[in-house]
């Protein structure tokens, strides 16, 4: 259960950590595109990982489809870091 969710922690931890440290010096989009990138290189080791220990074809599939939900879900939470932050920041 720890290989499944431990790159999905790592991927929300390190893009949360990169939007709250680079919130003031660039723009919304570019924290957001790199948050991204940093969340999809996460989770790709994650399933590198995942599929090079578990054999089971069924499992490998299952882990696939919630690491894109996982993606997803971190995406949406980034986004709306990032908004909150610099609404915050404006005020």
């Amino acid at each position: 259960m720890i290989k499944l969710i431990l790159p999905v922690v790592i991927s929300l931890v390190l893009s949360l950590f990169y939007i709250l440290k680079f919130n003031n010096i660039q723009k919304s989009i570019t924290i957001i595109s790199i948050g991204t990138v940093i969340n999809m290189v996460c989770l790709l080791l994650g399933t590198f990982w995942f599929w090079s220990t578990v054999s089971d074809g069924i499992a490998q599939g299952i882990q696939s489809v919630i690491y894109g939900i996982c993606f997803g879900v971190i995406l949406l939470i980034n986004v709306i870091a990032v908004i909150v932050l610099k609404k915050r920041k404006i005020s």
